[in-house]
């Protein structure tokens, strides 16, 4: 009896819970796109840089309007898109995965104590990737190529410096 009860109320929960999420996500993948994309820049610490029409000027802007310090000697180095990446709703307890579609470049800034899906936690907000899994978008991560972390990888000073060399684009 407890056997057929547990399958009863499991297939209940079942019927409740999948059919609202399915619609969520059905919902988000027919919302109409706009039909000219903008793309927005932001540094490591979640300020709003700059917009651009096409990742060609985002790149483009990037190179020209910080690679101009003198004072600075990582400033030598130019930015590289390190990857792709889109948020991905992964169940009922509203949970985010990260996924990473493509991967540019390795990554220096943790020296090598970190993967690429930690630097991108460190650096996108949560809401950024919610607000990704309903828009249907995918973001961007570039770096500057400056050299390994001089800082301990799990340090304040190391998490500053990889959100002081790092931008992250998101397309609306």
């Amino acid at each position: 009896m407890k056997k057929i009860l547990s399958f009863f109320l499991a297939l209940a929960l079942c019927l409740t819970v999948l059919p609202s999420s399915y619609l969520d996500v059905y919902a988000a993948e027919e919302a109409p796109q706009p039909s000219e994309e903008i793309y927005e820049v932001y540094n490591g610490f979640g300020e709003l840089e700059f917009t651009a029409s096409s990742i060609e000027e985002v790149e483009e802007q990037l190179n020209e309007n910080y690679n101009t310090t003198p004072n600075d000697r990582s400033a030598a180095g130019s930015f590289l898109k390190l990857c792709k990446f889109f948020a991905k709703y992964v169940g009922p307890a509203l949970q985010v995965l990260t996924v990473i579609e493509v991967v540019y470049t390795t990554v220096s800034y943790a020296n090598g104590n970190a993967e690429l899906i930690d630097v991108i936690d460190t650096i996108v907000p949560v809401s950024v990737l919610k607000e990704l899994i309903t828009s249907n978008k995918r973001g961007y991560l570039y770096g500057k190529n400056a050299g390994p972390n001089p800082y301990p990888p799990h340090s304040y000073q190391g998490s500053m410096w990889v959100k002081s060399q790092t931008y992250y684009v998101i397309g609306k």
